[in-house]
């Protein structure tokens, strides 16, 4: 049974009432996320995007294979119609086996190399 963790669905429904505009980054952005799943769990983070922009959540670190997977990263378009409007990316992972890992995702336009990430989340997993 796949679950969306929590806040991080708080955090995409708040980034779609303001138009998913550049999350700020800041202390909140730094703060680890921690989880605790069993294996075999699906796990699916759910955070704003708005491509328009130019702005893409990436993956930085990915989590330890044997330990947890990536199985998708899908874009959800805009509900809405209104030009720019943003639209939700989609993380689905699964839990493998009992460990410990993170995930590391940053929010930043991929030509802007030398810029700091406009945001910054950081997953923690234990899998029990």
């Amino acid at each position: 049974m796949g679950r969306v963790l929590p806040g991080v669905m708080v955090c995409a429904v708040a980034g779609i009432l303001a138009g998913c505009a550049a999350p700020k980054a800041g202390p909140e952005a730094a703060r680890v996320e921690g989880f605790v799943v069993s294996a075999r769990d699906e796990i699916t983070i759910e955070l704003p995007e708005n491509p328009t922009t130019g702005f893409q959540w990436t993956v930085v670190q990915a989590p330890a294979e044997e330990i947890m997977t990536i199985e998708s990263s899908e874009f959800m378009p805009p509900s809405s119609e209104l030009l720019g409007a943003g639209g939700r990316r989609l993380y689905r992972l699964r839990a493998q086996a009992p460990g410990e890992t993170q995930l590391i995702l940053e929010y930043r336009r991929p030509w802007e190399e030398d810029a700091e990430p406009a945001d910054r989340k950081q997953y923690s997993f234990l899998v029990k």
